[in-house]
């Protein structure tokens, strides 16, 4: 009951419970803002501008403000991890730089981007986008912007700088050895070497700055690599727009990459044996071509020119010789005596079916195997199986019950001959033409047991008028390739003699889909399991 001693035991329970929230605020994340804002939510008179005694810290009766004191201590500690991560993020970029190697020629140094950059910008952006939002920021609000922005123009600026530099390096390639677009660009290539030498330009002030941040907050390099950009873009349009005129006038140049083109159009102009490495990417079935020199004729002035190269011939992958029906002079541009190569391959095969058709009928049955090339013997083979196998239909019509088993009994003695001479002495190039043969006569017996199966005894049948058929046009003097209700006239491209797969249903059904689909001017890509000739 004594004043004293209610007194002094408050004053004890008071201290006991400021004990725990006194070492609480020992924290050393505590700042002078936090006592501030303290000392403000306990409105006690203290200045925090000087040191503090136990007697000032008492007199805030911290005891009242347990939970404020816990939430200063928490928002402490909270704004602490946010100081110590953006003081990390500085200290890691101040590190950070690019490399710079001399090109090979010397003369202006290449960056380099660190490998880590791009994964490191990334993960700082995503870092700074969760401080960003942190309840806790706001005293750090504005360093948290400032390195947003800083990275944003790190990354832009990065970005351009490799871009140009890679678009940069990749057309000086191309102008630097191309003899046909300095003779055909002239304007083009004199403003790129002006461009050339403003990127080195800047290639060579940057190596003097080589910090990832401090290069890429140099006022007007932004800028500058944009317009760059902006240049090498319209060269390279230029460059494109020149090879599309080429491209157009031989659309085969399609299938090249724009250095095969370039080096092909400027090597071309010299000699055609020059650019002999670039004809299986053209004519995908050759291998080389037959190129013979020949001296022109006087001309009427008395004068003429020196030897010119003629193509005679091509040689497939498979090592088979086509020799042309005519000669091919390489004179002019190459995309002009190019097409004329095409229009004279083209004319050959026509030329070869043909003799190949007519001399089936003259010449024992293996020696016009090994004469004529492998797609002329397969073609005609086909064209007279059809036939053929038309006739056995008249035959089955007139009452000849037995004739499609009679011709199956034929077949089957072809292939015995086929295997017969396949055990001869032979050179690969006739070996791979027999096996041909026996891939497609086989499927050819396959479709006369098909035809004998089903009882189909009228060549308007199903079972007949869906397989690939070739029929020669006498009158056009050219084969005809007929399935259901579609024809189309054979394209005569050379194909080499290169392996056939063996062909199945499902090429048949193929064969039937996508045939369709050309009749009615549509397009179609086969799919299915492996080795069930989609290639075929």
């Amino acid at each position: 009951e004594w004043e004293a001693y209610r007194g002094l035991s408050l004053a004890v329970k008071n201290f006991l419970v400021c004990l725990p929230l006194i070492l609480n605020l020992r924290n050393p994340a505590i700042q002078d803002r936090h006592w501030q804002e303290l000392v403000g939510q306990t409105h006690a008179v203290v200045d925090v501008s000087k040191p503090l005694t136990l007697a000032n810290i008492l007199s805030m009766n911290l005891q009242n403000y347990i939970n404020e004191v816990g939430q200063v201590v928490d928002k402490a500690t909270k704004q602490a991890h946010i100081c110590k991560q953006l003081n990390e993020l500085q200290s890691l970029w101040k590190d950070f730089c690019f490399e710079f190697v001399l090109s090979d020629t010397a003369d202006y140094p290449v960056l380099r981007v660190p490998p880590r950059l791009t994964a490191t910008i990334e993960e700082h952006q995503v870092l700074l986008q969760n401080l960003a939002t942190n309840r806790f920021v706001s005293i750090f609000l504005q360093d948290v912007q400032h390195w947003q922005g800083t990275l944003s123009r790190v990354e832009s600026v990065v970005a351009l700088f490799t871009e140009v530099q890679r678009m940069w390096q990749y057309l000086d390639s191309i102008f630097r050895s191309s003899e046909d677009i300095h003779a055909h660009l002239p304007d083009v290539v004199r403003g790129f070497w002006e461009l050339s030498e403003d990127i080195k330009g800047v290639l060579r002030s940057s190596q003097a700055t080589p910090g990832v941040v401090e290069l890429c907050q140099k006022e007007g390099l932004e800028s500058r690599l944009g317009a760059l950009r902006d240049s090498l873009v319209r060269s390279e349009k230029s460059l494109d727009e020149y090879l599309n005129i080429k491209r157009k006038e031989f659309p085969r140049f399609y299938f090249l990459s724009i250095s095969d083109l370039l080096d092909l159009l400027s090597e071309g102009r010299k000699s055609p044996y020059l650019m002999q490495r670039h004809t299986p990417k053209i004519f995908q079935p050759l291998q080389a071509l037959h190129i013979t020199s020949s001296t022109p004729m006087p001309s009427a002035l008395g004068s003429s020119s020196g030897p010119s190269e003629c193509l005679v011939g091509v040689v497939s992958r498979e090592g088979e010789v086509l020799r042309l029906c005519r000669e091919v002079p390489c004179l002019g541009r190459v995309e002009l005596w190019l097409g004329d190569l095409l229009r004279a391959m083209q004319e050959t095969i026509a030329v070869t079916l043909e003799l190949s058709l007519q001399a089936l009928c003259e010449k024992p049955w293996d020696a016009w195997v090994r004469e004529f090339p492998g797609q002329a013997v397969l073609v005609v083979s086909q064209i007279m199986w059809t036939s053929e196998v038309n006739n056995v239909f008249q035959m089955l019509s007139e009452g000849n019950e037995n004739a499609m088993k009679d011709y199956r009994r034929k077949q089957d003695d072809q292939l015995s001959l086929l295997v017969t001479l396949l055990h001869s002495q032979l050179t690969p190039t006739e070996r791979q033409k027999l096996m041909n043969l026996v891939t497609l006569t086989v499927h050819g017996r396959d479709v006369v047991s098909e035809l004998i199966d089903s009882g189909v005894d009228s060549e308007t049948g199903f079972a007949w008028q869906r397989q690939l058929r070739q029929r020669w046009d006498e009158k056009r003097r050219a084969c005809v390739l007929e399935i259901c209700d579609a024809s189309f006239w054979y394209g005569n491209e050379y194909l080499g003699n290169g392996p056939r797969l063996v062909i199945t249903p499902l090429t048949d059904r193929i064969y039937v889909t996508l045939t369709q689909a050309l009749h009615l001017k549509l397009g179609g890509s086969p799919i299915g399991p492996a080795g069930t000739g989609k290639t075929e």
